[in-house]
């Protein structure tokens, strides 16, 4: 166990070695086995690997912290059938703790920026107004004095394949790497998303501040609606799932 200086609370300590994505997720996905079938753009075939994401972030506290005020809820609450009720062929009724669901997610996009594994996603100062709401377990920032959940909106939109090329069950199965991409109705907006448990997790940073679409954000009253929406709506999860197609029948190494 390597000694240097926690990401989260900046304390020199020993360090764990953190999963970036929470285990929980790849247990769901492994079900019986061992491991799961990796697909990687550019590949000519699919990579067994035990999926696990890890990599010296966190002290032993900070990752007590994690996992005890957001991860033992976060992981469990979008299975929960009883907050998650589906009220019309498009919408689905969603009831949550705002703060720790907030939280949750963002901690995960936070784990995600400070990686090495995950080079590709960087949010600049956000990354210390993050750090900072999450080990304090609040929304608001200090200083400027404003609350993180002005400058970053979370998206949730559950996703289905009308085609029935995928089952729900498959879609539940499917997790996706970290994507960065403009939103294009808004200039000045980013965009960046991963799939998981059948959710399109969606993180906005905003410059304006400005949202054309309320639907699907997770809001400060602690229920919302999600959109239902077919694949087909999302040019880059269609991407992924013709390359899960496309490994389908080939060999794994």
């Amino acid at each position: 166990m390597p000694t240097g200086t926690c990401k989260l609370c900046n304390k020199e300590s020993d360090l764990s070695g953190s999963h970036i994505i929470p285990r929980s997720y790849y247990k769901y996905i492994k079900g019986n086995s061992s491991q799961v079938i990796e697909v990687i753009e550019g590949n000519e075939s699919a990579l067994l690997t035990n999926g696990d994401k890890k990599e010296y972030l966190l002290c032993a506290s900070c990752e007590n912290l994690l996992n005890t005020n957001y991860e033992q809820y976060g992981t469990r609450i979008l299975k929960n059938t009883k907050k998650i009720v589906k009220i019309t062929d498009d919408r689905l009724h969603f009831e949550y703790d705002y703060k720790k669901l907030y939280l949750y997610f963002a901690s995960i996009l936070w784990r995600v920026s400070v990686s090495q594994k995950f080079k590709n996603i960087g949010l600049a100062t956000l990354n210390k107004f993050l750090a900072d709401c999450i080990y304090e377990n609040t929304l608001k920032i200090k200083n400027p004095e404003c609350r993180i959940d002005d400058l970053l909106k979370i998206h949730l939109i559950k996703i289905r394949d009308e085609s029935k090329t995928l089952s729900d069950d498959m879609l539940r199965r499917i997790l996706s790497n970290f994507k960065v991409e403009r939103m294009e109705r808004q200039e000045t907006s980013l965009s960046i998303f991963w799939i998981v448990g059948g959710f399109k997790v969606c993180y906005q940073i905003s410059g304006k501040h400005e949202l054309y679409e309320v639907t699907g954000i997770l809001s400060k009253e602690g229920k919302m609606l999600i959109p239902i929406e077919d694949i087909s709506s999302f040019r880059s999860t269609i991407d992924l799932v013709n390359l899960i197609n496309e490994f389908k029948n080939r060999p794994h190494k």
